[in-house]
């Protein structure tokens, strides 16, 4: 009997996206999965179910801030275009978008390789949320590590977005500054009726910032879930977690909504944050391990106070 709450939510599930495709909008996407974390804790028998609202909320709530925040503060301040394009040009010899859309794209016929880098593109919205889900499930410590680089990276890139808003490739070449870009995701989605991108795109209009170009958060979170699935997996899975920030790099250069320098921006990005968080837990170890040493009983008889532990505490707390 626990396993039918699962078994009608997989079913309930599996209607709805025959009937409406999959859904790729952030909250649809959490809202989808904590439900299917509850079934499944009912149906394995597993106790965290109390912390399941606990430790996604936080998530959830940072997701709509940032993309509220993202929307607000857009293009309050001048705008730059120069700058990619012009690196891109001086280490390619070509804009790479321009160069790849002239060779690769033709609107009057969809080719395997336009399907593959939408789907690409669009995996984006789907592979970190679900890999958290597991990771809650089965690696609850790793889970907890992910949710604070992915809020540290989200306003890292709110920081960029918000002081240096700058044209992405689609958007320059419809206003003329380069070469011709087509913007590939819409048209290519368009045909790919298992998907549900509406709420996407209606929320594009409201919450998304057109501008958010550099550095490209797309390929930032892909890198970082390589990097945190890195230590996990074998040599085959560490194969795939190289291949899949290549495919990402090349979808998101292709389709138009980035240049390769907002690529590597989001990769040193990745590096920032990640070395941050690891210089604080070491911080933040180095002060316990010290703290635990002076309310230690051999260091409270050193201090000649080892019958008053409230003084030595507070001596202590007045340290750090």
């Amino acid at each position: 009997m626990r396993f039918v709450p699962l078994l009608g939510y997989v079913a309930l599930s599996v209607a709805v996206f025959v009937r409406n495709g999959v859904p790729l909008a952030d909250d649809r996407v959490i809202a989808w999965l904590v439900g299917g974390l509850l079934c499944t804790c009912v149906a394995l028998r597993v106790d965290r179910w109390r912390r399941l609202l606990v430790d996604w909320l936080p998530l959830a709530a940072a997701l709509t801030a940032y993309d509220v925040l993202r929307g607000t503060f857009g293009g309050h301040v001048p705008i730059h275009w120069r700058q990619q394009p012009w690196v891109d040009d001086h280490v390619f010899g070509v804009v790479p978008t321009v160069w790849l859309q002239q060779r690769l794209w033709d609107a009057s016929h969809l080719h395997w390789w336009d399907y593959a880098t939408v789907l690409t593109y669009l995996s984006y919205f789907l592979v970190t949320p679900v890999t958290l889900a597991v990771l809650w499930l089965r690696r609850p410590e790793i889970f907890r590590r992910f949710v604070i680089l992915l809020v540290g990276l989200w306003f890292s890139a709110l920081a960029f977005f918000t002081l240096t808003p700058s044209t992405p490739p689609w958007l320059a070449g419809g206003e003329g500054k380069i070469g011709p870009v087509t913007r590939l995701v819409g048209p290519v989605s368009a045909h790919l009726p298992f998907l549900d991108p509406s709420v996407l795109w209606e929320r594009g209009v409201r919450l998304a910032n057109d501008l958010a170009a550099f550095p490209s958060l797309h390929e930032a979170m892909t890198i970082l879930l390589a990097v945190m699935l890195w230590p996990l997996a074998g040599r085959r899975w560490r194969v795939l977690l190289v291949l899949y920030p290549l495919a990402m790099a090349f979808s998101l250069v292709y389709t138009g909504e980035h240049y390769v320098v907002d690529l590597a921006g989001g990769g040193l990005l990745v590096a920032a944050v990640v070395a941050v968080e690891r210089f604080v837990v070491r911080l933040r170890s180095t002060d316990g391990a010290e703290l635990a040493h002076l309310g230690s009983p051999g260091r409270a008889r050193a201090l000649g106070t080892d019958d008053q532990p409230a003084v030595c505490a507070g001596a202590a707390h007045d340290w750090v």
